[in-house]
């Protein structure tokens, strides 16, 4: 059933492609193009032979830039075929103890979860104003090790 709901959207999209390596994974400038005339693009990237796409509204770009404390996560499960990961930026923005305000500013697509990934991804974002000064992640050793190189002034810590 996903399946046939997914194939229905591509062909609705027109992006019916049966692409298989990431190179062939063509962004779509009407699809990349926010209501207010913004580019949702944040970086299109090859390291190493592997493409890392980065996506983020104008006010999630603000916000990566203004904000000091992320939370970061990688599902595998939704992920296009030619990645390996959908990795996602959160962050805070008013919670209060009545309220929970946790958005997600930022997606990444990745090839793979390798500590050379990471470092190349986050320094990309350091160069785009990314400067975290807080990170809660979960206890996977590469991402730790990559925001330790990128962001040594970061306070890392962990959740379940």
């Amino acid at each position: 059933m996903k399946g046939s709901l997914c194939k229905m959207r591509r062909e609705a999209l027109g992006t019916a492609q049966n692409l298989k390596t990431s190179s062939e994974f063509e962004l779509n400038e009407d699809l990349l193009t926010m209501s207010d005339k913004s580019s949702f693009l944040l970086f299109d990237e090859i390291y190493g032979g592997k493409r890392a796409l980065g996506f983020s509204s104008a006010e999630g770009k603000n916000i990566l830039k203004s904000n000091e404390e992320f939370f970061l996560d990688g599902t595998f499960k939704s992920c296009p075929m030619q990645f390996k990961q959908v990795f996602t930026i959160h962050t805070d923005i008013g919670s209060s103890d009545e309220v929970t305000n946790v958005l997600p500013v930022a997606y990444l697509l990745l090839e793979d979860k390798t500590k050379s990934t990471y470092v190349k991804v986050f320094s990309t974002m350091k160069r785009l104003g990314w400067s975290p000064k807080k990170i809660k992640i979960d206890f996977e050793a590469a991402l730790q090790e990559a925001l330790d190189d990128v962001f040594p002034e970061a306070d890392l810590s962990g959740c379940i």
